[in-house]
């Protein structure tokens, strides 16, 4: 049995330590260098033209590129852990907290997950923009902590920048920091069903409608409105759903 003095035992403790905070450094630093990367080949379509489309007779969208890059990256190097919705949560975090509301390229990039999460909960944002649209259900714009004199435009924005660069300053996730911006129960209910369209013998897709019925926690009825999907822009209520059945949502 090999024995370990109280130095050397701290000495390897210092060094395992030591290497673990060099990985997560990396870690970050990797994550920062391919979503600025990624960033920077959407500005103006300028993926379109890498030579990793040229097969294709017309040139695809974002999401295909993603698609063939990382299957190229893969191939040059097999050990790659690399996943589109690892890319698209880099690329949401990019267009929301450091585009949109002004966070640092390596906090947003090295944020906790639960953070975002919560971040994610509490708003809907502009799925292109990333410009917060409204709050989520159970939460209400007047506790939001925004600046003495913000104009009334400005302060569903300018309270939410509050509150996101406190919880990403913050070295640990607190839930409970997103709990006092709440309201009641947020027992609001919101029921999204879809309806598709198919034309003739061909079964060629005509049209796909997503109707949604918001009711607040008296069931009364808040909002009652239809979308037409292959048309119009899909509202946050829409893309929520989606997204939590499995779908994946390309940000432009």
């Amino acid at each position: 049995m090999e024995i370990v003095t109280a130095q050397e035992g701290l000495d390897n403790i210092n060094m395992a330590e030591d290497a673990f905070m060099a990985g997560a450094v990396n870690v970050v630093n990797g994550s920062l260098q391919m979503v600025v990367s990624l960033v920077h080949l959407k500005e103006g379509d300028l993926y379109k033209q890498s030579p990793l489309l040229s097969h294709y007779d017309e040139a695809p969208g974002w999401k295909v590129y993603l698609r063939e890059l990382v299957v190229h990256a893969k191939e040059k190097n097999p050990e790659l852990q690399i996943s589109m919705s690892g890319l698209q949560n880099g690329l949401w975090r990019h267009k929301v907290l450091v585009e949109c509301f002004g966070i640092g390229e390596r906090e947003a990039l090295g944020c906790n997950e639960g953070v975002v999460r919560e971040i994610k909960a509490l708003a809907n944002y502009d799925y292109k923009s990333g410009e917060p649209m409204s709050l989520k259900d159970g939460y209400r714009e007047d506790l939001l902590p925004a600046p003495p004199g913000t104009p009334k435009e400005e302060k569903l924005k300018e309270g939410l920048r509050v509150i996101i660069q406190d919880a990403i300053s913050q070295p640990v996730a607190s839930k409970k920091m997103f709990d006092d911006y709440r309201a009641g129960t947020g027992s609001t209910e919101t029921k999204v069903s879809f309806a598709v369209t198919l034309s003739g013998d061909t079964a060629i897709v005509d049209s796909v409608t997503a109707f949604i019925q918001q009711f607040d926690g008296k069931g009364r009825p808040i909002k009652d409105y239809a979308v037409n999907l292959l048309g119009q822009s899909w509202t946050p209520e829409v893309t929520d759903h989606l997204i939590d059945c499995g779908w994946s949502v390309e940000y432009e």
